[in-house]
């Protein structure tokens, strides 16, 4: 509304100030950034006091405020290569993929099988949309699940998200083949049961895909931030690492047709994954937070 636009510019100056202030007084020896909005005042006055600053930034497409700040950093760390088209020629940049949750390592797939209840035996489709699901994927499953159970030698693990949980239950309910969870916490067992994947395409979804060397059919979440889902599925997509379908064209028969090479050719399916698996880069963690302390260590070093 008008007066929440006339008070905007009043509120930010007051920030910046607080920004400043808060950092006068810690007096860190370096400010890290992964592209939130939230970020951005206090690297500006990080960046004004002349302490070091590290951006981490996990989209192919990077956030406006890595964009803005990238040049005037001491590092950028970047997931995908084509996030350096759009940023600072000036601007230090490193390709070191995502850091993944440390409790994120590969399970014996029998045992995966065993703790859902499944085959260790058939293919295996993940499906899932993040914690919360996505309506839209688990719609079409909802209506033509039982059209892969009758026609390809699979089965399901599904993970709905808690609004869809019980429309999706009773579209299976007494199937063994179709394991359906509102949330799945022991992702780690999902991961190394799935042979393919059918997902959202959110920067720490694709990290743990390519972990992991999973084949997947990712349907970007339309109206995401600078439609950053869409980048970053493409860049799977251009290495032969997934297929993409924008949600506005799942029409049962497309969906069919994607998930069905991937179920039925093997061969496909493994060159898949590998192209995910070589994607990967699990040393990210440690090459990150190593860049951290050198770099606090040195401006620690020149300011005493």
């Amino acid at each position: 509304n008008i007066l929440r636009n006339l008070i905007f510019p009043i509120r930010v100056f007051i920030a910046n100030r607080q920004a400043r202030a808060a950092l006068k007084q810690f007096k860190p020896h370096v400010v890290i950034g992964t592209g939130g909005y939230a970020s951005a005042l206090p690297i500006r006055q990080a960046i004004k006091l002349k302490i070091p600053v590290i951006l981490q930034e996990q989209n192919s497409y990077p956030g406006i405020v890595t964009r803005r700040y990238a040049g005037k950093a001491q590092q950028v760390f970047l997931t995908y290569p084509e996030a350096s088209d759009y940023l600072s020629a000036h601007a230090q940049t490193k390709v070191v993929g995502n850091p993944i949750r440390p409790k994120m390592r590969r399970q014996d797939r029998t045992a995966a099988a065993e703790f859902f209840g499944l085959s260790s035996h058939y293919p295996s489709v993940f499906i899932f949309g993040g914690s919360q699901g996505s309506q839209a994927i688990n719609n079409h499953f909802i209506a033509h699940i039982q059209y892969y159970l009758d026609h390809f030698p699979v089965q399901f693990l599904w993970q709905t998200g808690p609004q869809d949980f019980f429309n999706c239950q009773q579209a299976v309910e007494g199937n063994d083949r179709v394991h359906v969870a509102a949330f799945i916490d022991a992702m780690s067992m999902a991961y190394s049961l799935a042979d393919v994947a059918v997902c959202r395409s959110g920067a720490m979804t694709l990290a743990e895909l390519t972990y992991f060397g999973i084949p997947s059919l990712l349907i970007p979440l339309p109206g995401a931030a600078a439609n950053h889902q869409e980048y970053n599925a493409r860049s799977l997509e251009k290495r032969g690492a997934a297929k993409v379908l924008l949600q506005h064209e799942l029409t049962p028969q497309k969906v069919i047709d994607a998930l069905k090479d991937l179920i039925m050719d093997r061969e496909a399916r493994d060159a898949m994954g590998k192209k995910a698996l070589a994607l990967s880069q699990p040393n990210a963690t440690n090459v990150i937070v190593q860049t951290i302390f050198d770099t606090a260590w040195n401006y620690a070093q020149h300011s005493a």
